[in-house]
């Protein structure tokens, strides 16, 4: 029979460890689940079961409890976040108002003031439905667990989801996931039990900066430790970024061995290393890279800068997942990195054959001059398949196109679309090959320039190369244009003032760079000044509403 630690936890084993600029804050097992009993009594009070529950806050051990304690209480939670200073307020206040409205919450929970403040001058109507902060006597810890593990075997609360996470909410407004205690055991019992302990890290410690409303961050970094009672350390994301020393810091004074991210951090990380100050790595069994197209380059890199600090090859692996299944569908193993040489300009159907396959990147490069090195996301996990599929059917290995999956832990979300074989299009772009996934990116963000398909990601990595371009502050997409029936490809970069490049000096290299490695001219660069751009509130850039915004302005 499965089991998710609850037993064998002692109340003084360490369960948390939050990191800020004021310091370090333990909790041990018994002070969580204290306090998860704690805001269950709470919440049951203010509600009725399968209520849904909305929490808004940054990473902090508060927030942690009340998800536990709601999904004690059988209401299911949610994560939202606070308004970034980077997040457009404007594009801020349109998402959460509208995915607010669209999930009807019973209760709202903050654990910030600020927090609290900010939501009742985005929706006054709140107000009743505000939890306040209220003494409580200490609850029975063993008491709770049992309660949760009940939960899990379906003894209690049956028919009320868990939990509700958020697909990507970069393109539009988010979609609502309800997982259920089964898809939630599955995903246990087939990634953390049969592939992280047994694979990757049997002496399993987590550390992430990784943000709560993201499934990444909420299950890997959160639940799926918690089901076994294996210490988690973490940071703010917020923190995270303004103090990246935070990271390492933590990993060496918890001894941690698990860490994911999304590709751009370990890429962040090889930037930053000479402005860090060392620390000891060397506990590290796997970090994992995912959430975006996975590059070799940045993987390999990555471990080269930290090899000093103890950073093993081939330790950076890759993970495929996405919020429908819980979380993770592929996940490659350390010490065995493989990469796909992807031609820049593919169109679905295409053959991309295993003579395109490589463990040695130089020599990769060489042989196919200007592919993208994509790092192979492994096999899928468990209870999971995924293939290729053309016109509703799926297609042999080797096959380029729409990546589709069917899983044991697939619970999808309200209008999911579904194929003839009862999997379900991802929406990803990719290939199979040896098993292995290789995820070359979104569908819908390709931009298709006179027969030439260019993925936006990387025309937005070739242009926030150039001095003078704020990195990540780039955004690429494609214009209908009617006149010549193909897309026009448009660049918006912001300007880093500081770098004393004048506007006209940085798009006329924009123009030059882009031309030079993808054969296709821009239609147009636009550049603009700090903080024109709009980002999600997951802090990515949020290409359909800058396309929007970009040509709402052009036609004004």
């Amino acid at each position: 029979m499965m089991r998710f630690g609850f037993e064998a936890a002692a109340p003084e084993a360490p369960a948390l460890a939050f990191a800020d600029a004021a310091g370090t804050r333990r909790w041990t097992q018994r002070a969580l689940w204290s306090a998860a009993a704690t805001e269950a009594a709470r919440i049951a009070a203010r509600t009725a079961p399968g209520d849904l529950v909305l929490i808004v806050s940054r990473t902090r051990p508060e927030a942690m409890a009340l998800f536990l304690g709601a999904m004690l209480a059988g209401r299911p939670p949610a994560f939202f976040p606070p308004r970034s200073p980077r997040t457009d307020p404007a594009y801020f206040a349109r998402q959460q108002t509208e995915a607010i409205r669209r999930i009807a919450p019973a209760l709202v929970a903050a654990t910030e003031a600020e927090t609290r403040d900010g939501l009742l001058a985005l929706s006054p109507e709140l107000a009743p439905r505000l939890l306040e902060d209220a003494p409580a006597p200490e609850a029975d810890w063993q008491a709770a667990r049992a309660q949760f593990a009940a939960r899990l075997r379906g003894a209690a609360h049956g028919g009320i989801p868990l939990f509700l996470q958020h697909s990507s909410g970069t393109t539009g407004i988010k979609k609502a996931c309800a997982i259920t205690a089964p898809a939630l055991v599955a995903h246990f019992d087939a990634y953390w039990r049969q592939v992280v302990r047994a694979r990757l890290a049997p002496d399993a410690r987590v550390a992430s900066w990784l943000p709560l409303y993201h499934d990444l961050g909420l299950v890997m970094a959160f639940l799926m430790p918690l089901l076994n009672a294996a210490p988690i350390a973490c940071l703010d994301p917020f923190d995270w970024v303004a103090r990246p020393q935070g990271l390492p810091d933590l990993i060496e004074a918890e001894r941690a061995t698990l860490c994911w991210m999304p590709n751009f951090a370990f890429r962040h990380h090889v930037r930053l290393q000479p402005f860090l100050a060392r620390r000891d790595l060397s506990s590290m069994q796997a970090w994992i890279s995912a959430s975006e197209t996975c590059h070799a380059r940045d993987a390999e890199d990555f471990e080269a800068a930290y090899a000093a600090w103890g950073v093993r090859p081939g330790t950076v692996t890759a993970l495929y997942g996405m919020a429908e299944t819980v979380c993770a569908m592929t996940q490659s193993l350390p010490g065995r990195r493989r990469a796909l040489a992807a031609p820049r300009d593919v169109a679905p159907g295409a053959v991309l054959g295993r003579e395109r396959l490589a463990t040695d990147l130089a020599a990769a490069a060489a042989a196919w001059p200007g592919a993208r090195l994509i790092l192979s996301s492994g096999r899928p996990v468990p209870g999971t398949r995924l293939a290729v599929y053309r016109d509703g059917a799926p297609q042999p290995e080797g096959i380029y196109g729409e990546i589709g999956v069917r899983s044991a832990s697939f619970v999808g979300h309200a209008g999911a679309a579904r194929l003839p074989d009862g999997g379900f299009p991802t929406g990803d772009l990719g290939v199979i090959l040896d098993g292995e996934a290789f995820v070359l990116g979104r569908l819908k963000e390709v931009i298709i320039v006179a027969g030439r398909n260019l993925h936006a990601g990387d025309v937005e990595a070739v242009a926030g190369a150039v001095p003078g371009a704020k990195p990540g502050r780039i955004v690429a997409f494609g214009v209908e244009n009617a006149a010549t029936g193909t897309e026009d490809l448009v660049i918006v970069a912001e300007r880093d003032a500081a770098a004393g490049v004048t506007p006209d000096a940085l798009r006329a290299a924009i123009a030059r760079a882009v031309t030079a490695e993808f054969l296709v001219s821009a239609q147009a660069v636009r550049v603009v000044e700090e903080r024109w751009l709009v980002k999600s509130t997951a802090g990515k850039i949020a290409r359909e509403a800058n396309r929007r915004k970009y040509l709402a302005e052009q036609a004004a």
